[in-house]
């Protein structure tokens, strides 16, 4: 691939793991199918409650998975860049690899998200929050997945794509999810205010001197 189109992703990371990593839990994405939840069901209070309770602790969970997968996208993809600087290949090959192993971890711990909740029973009242909050979660997911196939290609154009779709989604996806946490009562499940998106940011690919811009 051409340098002048390679991943220029170090000036990128906080924008790519802002939007997406720190998402928490997720989904399935908007290629897929349809949205698995639990089965609904009439409940009474306690059920209710027990419902929101261990929706709750999954959401946690996925946060922890995300958090740690975060770290290390972020950290490989400081490598990505420090490689493409100091015009190394093997370490950029080797960063690359381990970013892309970092991003596939982030897209595992929302579908472990969305299997999980598809053993909840869900109370049929709460229902369309549920669906309401995983639709959210799947363009989010769509979105990480995009993200992770334009790092394996090594494809700084779609990596823009990518991080401009983040940005572009962040707003509507943060509050869908907000909104639903509430209404699940489930508060762990809303987003983290550390959550970012909607700035623009200019990187300059070190390995050609050309400069790739994003939009929010």
């Amino acid at each position: 691939m051409h340098r002048s189109t390679r991943l220029t992703l170090a000036a990128l990371a906080a924008v790519a793991i802002g939007a997406v990593a720190l998402a928490g839990c997720g989904s399935d994405g908007e290629d897929a199918a349809t949205t698995t939840t639990g089965e609904a069901t009439t409940t009474t209070a306690g059920a209710t409650a027990e419902f929101s309770a261990a929706l709750n602790d999954l959401c946690l969970q996925g946060k922890d998975a995300t958090g740690q997968a975060s770290d290390d996208l972020s950290v490989a993809l400081d490598a990505v860049g420090q490689a493409a600087q100091d015009r190394d290949q093997d370490a950029y090959a080797t960063a690359l690899d381990q970013a892309e192993t970092a991003a596939e971890d982030i897209i595992a711990a929302f579908e472990d998200f969305q299997a999980a909740v598809a053993e909840l029973d869900v109370p049929a009242e709460l229902q369309q929050s549920l669906n309401d909050y995983l639709d959210a979660q799947g363009t989010q997911l769509a979105l990480a997945q995009q993200l992770r196939d334009a790092i394996a290609a090594d494809d700084g154009d779609a990596f823009n794509d990518a991080i401009a779709g983040i940005q572009e989604a962040d707003q509507t996806t943060t509050e869908a999810r907000t909104a639903a946490a509430a209404e699940l009562d489930a508060p762990d499940c809303a987003p983290d205010d550390s959550s970012t998106g909607g700035s623009s940011t200019d990187s300059t690919d070190s390995t050609e001197g050309d400069t790739t811009t994003t939009g929010g």
